[in-house]
Order: C-alpha cells, then sequence, then structure tokens
C-alpha cells in the first residue's frame, strides 16, 4: 500500500485510468487487457511523465529484436542445453539468495542453498547439472529487495529504466547490492 493518493498510483497497463485533472491517459497500443480482474498492487508512480515513453520504447524493443532473438533461441538450441545454461545461471546466483535468506533470518533455507550451491558446484559441475535437486533439496530465491522489505523499508515510487525495465526504489537498489554480490562479478 502506498501513502500516494488513489490518483497518482498506476500499473502503466489501463488505457481506461485518468489522471488527478481527468485529462485521459493516451491509449496504450500495446496494452492487452487480462481476463482475470487481477490489478498488481498500486505503488506511487510520480514519474509516470517519463515512466509511459521509456515503458513504450521497452516495449517496443523487446518486440523487434528480444522476442525474435529469444524465438530462435528457443528453435535452435537443444533443450538439454538450454537446461544446463539456466542451471549455471542459477547456481552463480546461489550466493546471492545464500546471504539474503540468512539476513532475512531463514536458516533452514539458508543451509540448503549453501548445499545446493556446494553440490552442484562440484558433482555437478558449475551447474550444468542438478544432482542437489535429485536429493530434494528446493532450490530458493532470495533478494536485497525483499530483505529490506522484511525491515520494513518501503517500496519507494515506481520507475521504469531504460532496457531493464520496471522496478521500485526500493527493488532497484536491492538489484544493484544482489548484481555487486554476484560471484561471476569477481
Amino acid at each position: 500500500s502506498s501513502n500516494a493518493p488513489a490518483s497518482r498510483t498506476s500499473t502503466i497497463a489501463p488505457a481506461a485510468a485518468s489522471r488527478a485533472d481527468d485529462e485521459p491517459i493516451p491509449e496504450d497500443p500495446f496494452f492487452e487487457e487480462a481476463d482475470d480482474g487481477f490489478v498488481g498492487p498500486q505503488v506511487g508512480d510520480p514519474l509516470e511523465p517519463v515512466n509511459r515513453p521509456i515503458f513504450f520504447v521497452n516495449d517496443a524493443v523487446d518486440r523487434a529484436v528480444l522476442e525474435p532473438v529469444a524465438r530462435f533461441y528457443g528453435w535452435a538450441v537443444p533443450e538439454p542445453i538450454k537446461t544446463g545454461v539456466r542451471g549455471v545461471f542459477s547456481n552463480l546466483n546461489r550466493p546471492v539468495v545464500f546471504v539474503n535468506q540468512v539476513l532475512q533470518l531463514h536458516p533452514r533455507g539458508a543451509a540448503e542453498t549453501l548445499g545446493r550451491f556446494a553440490l552442484n558446484s562440484t558433482l555437478g559441475f558449475g551447474g550444468l547439472f542438478d544432482p542437489a535437486a535429485e536429493l530434494g533439496w528446493d532450490e530458493h530465491y532470495a533478494d536485497f529487495g525483499q530483505t529490506l522489505g522484511r525491515y520494513g523499508v518501503p517500496p519507494g515510487i515506481y520507475h521504469v529504466f531504460p532496457l531493464l525495465g520496471p522496478s521500485t526504489t526500493r527493488d532497484a537498489f536491492g538489484a544493484a547490492v544482489d548484481t555487486f554480490l554476484r560471484i561471476d562479478r569477481w
């Protein structure tokens, strides 16, 4: 929940929304209304005049460049290789998850994450294979934005970053900390 008035919140989606002065928001040519009626959490968007054009550019780049590349990758690369690549990147992120689970006071999850990292880094050849899953060790997710939230830091305002996409102030700061913690950075 945000302290901002309802007229100053946005999820950058429905064209039917209006601004505080009842000026209609320009129709989003890429918006497709969901059938489930779900409206995500409302976060203050005082940067909407800047966020909206960045969103449109990001969406255009996604549709024109990233989506075709992803479709080609999905078509051309065999599933076992894609699984191995995902495993390596997931394994590289395990130390970040471990640190955040410790900070969030989740010792059991932190221990399991550390065990997954150790096992998959050695017997799994850096994460190409996932022997930890065969032992029933679940893969956990935790980031510094969640850690800050656990300690009461509010989400802040909504931002749309060029090429990186949407975030809140808290999660953007958390992502920067997580990036610093990643072992592949060192």
